[in-house]
């Protein structure tokens, strides 16, 4: 069985998964029918497996990158050497955003939770900051594409 047909399978399995956690989310019911604000039963659940799909996809990525790279490394190593320069790059922004990261922690009227804290808001800002950064840079490069290619004709 090929590499493809295996990642198919556990694609599949992954969205069979999400099909049934949403299914328990929306159909389980709710914490307290009467209460103002409804709380399904399952949103432990939900946030759970989104959690481990996110934690899925960051493994994935990171390991086929350096898979990637471990190839192009032996066969092309200028190629190798752009790989490193993008990560660079993308910690960069990362940690470009975090630095701008505002950390001050928010008044909220009526929340006691534990997450109105500087390091949790200074990812939070860093995360906006890094897709509002990436976001520009595509748009950006969509338009220099298309300029480039009108000069050309």
């Amino acid at each position: 069985m090929s590499i493809s047909k295996i990642a198919h399978w556990i694609l599949y399995g992954m969205l069979a998964v999400t099909v049934v956690v949403l299914g328990l989310y929306y159909g389980g019911g709710y914490v307290d029918p009467n209460a103002e604000v409804l709380e399904p039963k399952n949103t432990e659940l939900l946030l759970n497996w989104g959690y481990i799909l996110i934690g899925v996809g960051i493994v994935a990525t990171f390991g086929f990158a350096i898979f990637q790279f471990g190839m192009s490394v032996k066969e092309t190593p200028k190629k190798a050497m752009s790989t490193v320069i993008n990560i660079a790059l993308f910690a960069a922004v990362l940690g470009g955003a975090y630095a701008i990261g505002d950390g001050t922690p928010l008044h909220l009227p009526g929340y006691d939770g534990l997450d109105n804290v500087p390091g949790t808001l200074k990812i939070a800002d860093m995360m906006l900051y890094s897709t509002y950064f990436m976001i520009g840079v595509a748009i950006i490069l969509v338009l220099f594409s298309n300029v480039s290619k009108l000069i050309k004709k």
